[in-house]
Protein backbone atom coordinates (compact mmCIF):
# COMPACT_ATOMS: atom_id res chain seq x y z
CA UNK A 1 0.00 0.00 0.00
CA UNK A 2 1.44 3.33 -1.05
CA UNK A 3 0.63 5.11 2.21
CA UNK A 4 2.56 2.48 4.15
CA UNK A 5 5.48 2.64 1.72
CA UNK A 6 5.82 6.41 2.23
CA UNK A 7 4.44 6.66 5.73
CA UNK A 8 6.44 9.71 6.86
CA UNK A 9 5.57 11.83 3.82
CA UNK A 10 1.87 11.04 4.11
CA UNK A 11 2.03 11.70 7.85
CA UNK A 12 3.51 15.15 7.27
CA UNK A 13 0.90 15.98 4.65
CA UNK A 14 -1.91 14.82 6.96
CA UNK A 15 -0.62 16.79 9.96
CA UNK A 16 -0.29 19.98 7.91
CA UNK A 17 -3.81 19.55 6.51
CA UNK A 18 -5.31 18.79 9.93
CA UNK A 19 -3.59 21.69 11.68
CA UNK A 20 -4.71 24.25 9.12
CA UNK A 21 -8.18 22.95 8.26
CA UNK A 22 -9.90 24.13 11.44
CA UNK A 23 -8.35 27.59 11.04
CA UNK A 24 -9.48 27.91 7.42
CA UNK A 25 -13.04 27.08 8.46
CA UNK A 26 -13.20 29.82 11.09
CA UNK A 27 -15.00 33.11 10.48
CA UNK A 28 -12.73 36.06 9.76
CA UNK A 29 -13.18 39.67 8.71
CA UNK A 30 -11.67 40.74 5.40
CA UNK A 31 -11.35 44.39 6.27
CA UNK A 32 -8.96 45.54 3.53
CA UNK A 33 -7.31 44.57 0.26
CA UNK A 34 -4.37 42.74 1.82
CA UNK A 35 -6.54 40.60 4.10
CA UNK A 36 -8.90 39.68 1.27
CA UNK A 37 -6.16 38.83 -1.20
CA UNK A 38 -4.24 36.77 1.36
CA UNK A 39 -7.37 34.90 2.35
CA UNK A 40 -8.34 34.12 -1.23
CA UNK A 41 -4.88 32.71 -1.88
CA UNK A 42 -4.96 30.71 1.36
CA UNK A 43 -8.26 29.08 0.45
CA UNK A 44 -6.84 28.16 -2.97
CA UNK A 45 -3.87 26.63 -1.18
CA UNK A 46 -6.15 24.67 1.14
CA UNK A 47 -7.98 23.08 -1.79
CA UNK A 48 -4.84 22.41 -3.81
CA UNK A 49 -3.05 20.79 -0.86
CA UNK A 50 -5.94 18.39 -0.39
CA UNK A 51 -5.95 17.55 -4.10
CA UNK A 52 -2.29 16.54 -4.01
CA UNK A 53 -3.11 13.80 -1.50
CA UNK A 54 -5.89 12.36 -3.68
CA UNK A 55 -3.51 12.14 -6.64
CA UNK A 56 -0.44 11.00 -4.69
CA UNK A 57 -2.25 8.12 -3.02
CA UNK A 58 -2.95 6.76 -6.53
CA UNK A 59 0.59 7.56 -7.73
CA UNK A 60 -0.73 10.03 -10.32
CA UNK A 61 2.55 11.87 -9.98
CA UNK A 62 2.42 14.08 -13.08
CA UNK A 63 -0.92 15.59 -12.05
CA UNK A 64 0.18 15.84 -8.41
CA UNK A 65 3.29 17.74 -9.54
CA UNK A 66 1.12 20.14 -11.57
CA UNK A 67 -0.93 21.02 -8.50
CA UNK A 68 2.18 21.19 -6.33
CA UNK A 69 3.54 23.74 -8.79
CA UNK A 70 0.27 25.65 -8.39
CA UNK A 71 0.87 25.66 -4.62
CA UNK A 72 4.31 27.14 -5.26
CA UNK A 73 2.70 29.84 -7.42
CA UNK A 74 0.17 30.57 -4.68
CA UNK A 75 2.94 30.81 -2.10
CA UNK A 76 5.10 33.24 -4.08
CA UNK A 77 2.10 35.46 -4.82
CA UNK A 78 1.10 35.48 -1.14
CA UNK A 79 4.60 36.43 -0.01
CA UNK A 80 4.98 39.02 -2.78
CA UNK A 81 1.70 40.68 -1.77
CA UNK A 82 1.92 40.52 2.01
CA UNK A 83 5.56 40.47 3.09
CA UNK A 84 6.89 43.84 1.92
CA UNK A 85 7.95 46.14 4.76
CA UNK A 86 6.01 49.02 3.20
CA UNK A 87 2.29 48.67 3.98
CA UNK A 88 1.36 50.88 1.03
CA UNK A 89 3.22 48.58 -1.34
CA UNK A 90 1.34 45.59 0.08
CA UNK A 91 -1.96 47.39 -0.33
CA UNK A 92 -1.18 48.31 -3.94
CA UNK A 93 -0.16 44.78 -4.85
CA UNK A 94 -3.20 43.29 -3.17
CA UNK A 95 -5.45 45.84 -4.84
CA UNK A 96 -3.98 45.09 -8.25
CA UNK A 97 -4.58 41.37 -7.67
CA UNK A 98 -8.21 41.99 -6.72
CA UNK A 99 -8.82 44.44 -9.57
CA UNK A 100 -7.51 41.86 -12.03
CA UNK A 101 -9.88 39.25 -10.60
CA UNK A 102 -12.79 41.67 -10.89
CA UNK A 103 -11.99 42.25 -14.56
CA UNK A 104 -12.54 38.54 -15.19
CA UNK A 105 -16.06 38.47 -13.69
CA UNK A 106 -18.78 38.58 -16.39
CA UNK A 107 -21.32 41.39 -16.14
CA UNK A 108 -24.18 38.94 -15.62
CA UNK A 109 -22.41 37.48 -12.60
CA UNK A 110 -21.76 40.92 -11.17
CA UNK A 111 -25.47 41.77 -11.47
CA UNK A 112 -26.37 38.76 -9.31
CA UNK A 113 -23.95 39.62 -6.50
CA UNK A 114 -25.25 41.09 -3.23
CA UNK A 115 -25.11 44.89 -3.50
CA UNK A 116 -22.73 45.27 -0.57
CA UNK A 117 -20.19 42.79 -1.96
CA UNK A 118 -20.39 44.24 -5.47
CA UNK A 119 -19.74 47.71 -4.09
CA UNK A 120 -16.67 46.46 -2.23
CA UNK A 121 -15.24 44.95 -5.42
CA UNK A 122 -16.11 48.01 -7.45
CA UNK A 123 -14.24 50.12 -4.90
CA UNK A 124 -11.17 47.90 -5.21
CA UNK A 125 -11.27 48.31 -8.96
CA UNK A 126 -11.80 52.07 -8.76
CA UNK A 127 -8.78 52.41 -6.48
CA UNK A 128 -6.41 50.02 -8.22
CA UNK A 129 -7.70 49.19 -11.71
CA UNK A 130 -5.58 51.99 -13.19
CA UNK A 131 -2.51 49.95 -12.24
CA UNK A 132 -3.47 47.36 -14.86
CA UNK A 133 -2.95 47.86 -18.56
CA UNK A 134 -5.74 47.00 -20.97
CA UNK A 135 -3.70 44.10 -22.28
CA UNK A 136 -2.64 42.73 -18.91
CA UNK A 137 -2.38 38.95 -19.03
CA UNK A 138 -1.71 38.73 -15.30
CA UNK A 139 -2.18 40.91 -12.26
CA UNK A 140 1.51 41.46 -11.58
CA UNK A 141 5.03 40.53 -12.71
CA UNK A 142 5.82 37.04 -13.97
CA UNK A 143 6.66 34.33 -11.47
CA UNK A 144 10.40 34.52 -12.07
CA UNK A 145 10.33 38.22 -11.19
CA UNK A 146 8.26 37.57 -8.07
CA UNK A 147 10.74 34.97 -6.87
CA UNK A 148 13.57 37.44 -7.45
CA UNK A 149 11.64 40.18 -5.63
CA UNK A 150 11.22 38.06 -2.51
CA UNK A 151 14.86 36.95 -2.61
CA UNK A 152 14.28 33.36 -3.74
CA UNK A 153 15.48 33.13 -7.36
CA UNK A 154 16.95 29.67 -6.72
CA UNK A 155 13.52 28.35 -5.79
CA UNK A 156 12.27 29.26 -9.23
CA UNK A 157 15.31 27.80 -10.95
CA UNK A 158 15.24 24.55 -8.97
CA UNK A 159 11.80 23.71 -7.60
CA UNK A 160 9.68 25.30 -10.32
CA UNK A 161 11.74 23.72 -13.09
CA UNK A 162 11.73 20.32 -11.41
CA UNK A 163 7.96 20.31 -10.89
CA UNK A 164 7.37 21.45 -14.47
CA UNK A 165 9.61 18.66 -15.71
CA UNK A 166 7.72 16.01 -13.75
CA UNK A 167 4.33 17.47 -14.68
CA UNK A 168 5.13 17.22 -18.38
CA UNK A 169 6.63 13.73 -18.16
CA UNK A 170 10.39 13.82 -17.68
CA UNK A 171 12.31 12.38 -20.65
CA UNK A 172 14.62 10.20 -18.49
CA UNK A 173 11.61 8.66 -16.76
CA UNK A 174 9.81 8.03 -20.04
CA UNK A 175 12.82 6.29 -21.51
CA UNK A 176 13.32 4.22 -18.36
CA UNK A 177 9.67 3.15 -18.39
CA UNK A 178 9.96 1.84 -21.94
CA UNK A 179 13.08 -0.23 -21.42
CA UNK A 180 11.20 -2.43 -18.97
CA UNK A 181 9.37 -5.62 -20.04
CA UNK A 182 6.07 -4.11 -18.87
CA UNK A 183 5.55 -0.35 -19.00
CA UNK A 184 4.44 0.86 -15.54
CA UNK A 185 1.31 3.01 -15.63
CA UNK A 186 1.95 4.57 -12.24
CA UNK A 187 5.48 5.21 -11.02
CA UNK A 188 5.44 6.19 -7.35
CA UNK A 189 9.09 7.33 -7.22
CA UNK A 190 8.24 11.00 -6.72
CA UNK A 191 5.22 10.53 -4.45
CA UNK A 192 7.04 11.58 -1.25
CA UNK A 193 8.58 14.56 -3.03
CA UNK A 194 5.26 16.01 -4.17
CA UNK A 195 3.68 15.44 -0.75
CA UNK A 196 6.49 17.20 1.08
CA UNK A 197 6.91 20.01 -1.44
CA UNK A 198 3.15 20.62 -1.48
CA UNK A 199 3.16 20.85 2.31
CA UNK A 200 6.14 23.23 2.32
CA UNK A 201 4.49 25.62 -0.11
CA UNK A 202 1.14 25.46 1.67
CA UNK A 203 2.91 26.24 4.94
CA UNK A 204 4.65 29.20 3.30
CA UNK A 205 1.25 30.58 2.31
CA UNK A 206 -0.18 29.76 5.72
CA UNK A 207 2.66 31.51 7.52
CA UNK A 208 1.87 34.83 5.84
CA UNK A 209 -1.88 34.32 6.21
CA UNK A 210 -1.55 33.50 9.90
CA UNK A 211 0.59 36.58 10.48
CA UNK A 212 -2.46 38.59 9.42
CA UNK A 213 -5.25 36.56 11.04
CA UNK A 214 -3.61 34.82 14.05
CA UNK A 215 -5.81 31.72 13.85
CA UNK A 216 -3.12 29.01 14.16
CA UNK A 217 -0.84 28.41 17.12
CA UNK A 218 2.56 29.80 16.12
CA UNK A 219 4.41 26.98 17.85
CA UNK A 220 2.47 24.30 15.99
CA UNK A 221 3.04 26.08 12.70
CA UNK A 222 6.77 26.51 13.35
CA UNK A 223 7.07 22.82 14.23
CA UNK A 224 5.46 21.77 10.95
CA UNK A 225 7.65 24.16 8.96
CA UNK A 226 10.79 22.77 10.58
CA UNK A 227 9.62 19.21 10.02
CA UNK A 228 8.95 19.83 6.33
CA UNK A 229 12.26 21.64 5.86
CA UNK A 230 14.39 18.82 7.24
CA UNK A 231 12.43 15.97 5.71
CA UNK A 232 14.90 14.83 3.07
CA UNK A 233 17.92 15.54 5.23
CA UNK A 234 16.75 13.06 7.86
CA UNK A 235 14.53 10.63 5.95
CA UNK A 236 15.79 8.06 3.49
CA UNK A 237 12.49 7.39 1.72
CA UNK A 238 12.16 8.79 -1.76
CA UNK A 239 14.81 9.64 -4.35
CA UNK A 240 17.58 12.18 -3.99
CA UNK A 241 16.32 15.44 -5.47
CA UNK A 242 18.12 16.69 -8.56
CA UNK A 243 19.09 20.34 -8.26
CA UNK A 244 19.23 21.24 -11.94
CA UNK A 245 15.52 20.93 -12.73
CA UNK A 246 15.83 17.51 -14.37
CA UNK A 247 14.17 14.55 -12.75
Amino acid sequence: MIRAKYRDAFSLHRDVATTLESAVQRTRRLADEVLRAADMLMVQGYKAHGSVYLLAVRAQVEDAATITRKLLEIAVQTIYITADDNADVCRQRAGRYLAYLWNSVPQEWRAKMPDRERQVWEAYHADHGRLLSERSRSWGPNFRSMFEEIGQPETYEQDYSLLSSIAHGTPPSLVQDYVQPVVPLRDDTFVPMVLVFASRYYLATAGQWNRLFRLVDEGALASLIERASRFYASNAEGPPLPRNGAA
